[in-house]
């Protein structure tokens, strides 16, 4: 996202807030906030059109999807359930 943006602006406010969507990412997910403004050049790397972008990542590091635009709290956690169903538990997660 950038700074002035307004729907990023909102996905913080409404939707990274929302208890739900913040348990499961603070739970299963490293979550990294990239400012497209102050590092342009990965934001350029990864293709970033549209803000607020959302990119996962699997445990490997490679980029598994990808979602464009703003998310209402419960499609965004319908959303981050499907990422993680889509890769799997990591090993490392069903031990600990």
């Amino acid at each position: 996202g950038t700074e002035a943006c307004h729907w990023c602006k909102q996905l913080d406010a409404r939707s990274l807030s929302d208890e739900g969507v913040a348990s499961l990412l603070s739970t299963r997910y490293i979550v990294y906030k990239l400012d497209a403004d102050r590092e342009a050049a990965l934001a350029n790397a990864l293709k970033v059109q549209v803000y607020p972008s959302l990119y996962f990542a699997s445990p490997s590091g490679a980029i598994v999807s990808f979602q464009e635009g703003f998310l209402e709290p419960d499609k965004l956690k319908a959303r981050l359930v499907a990422v993680l169903a889509s890769v799997g538990t990591p090993d490392w997660m069903r031990r600990d």
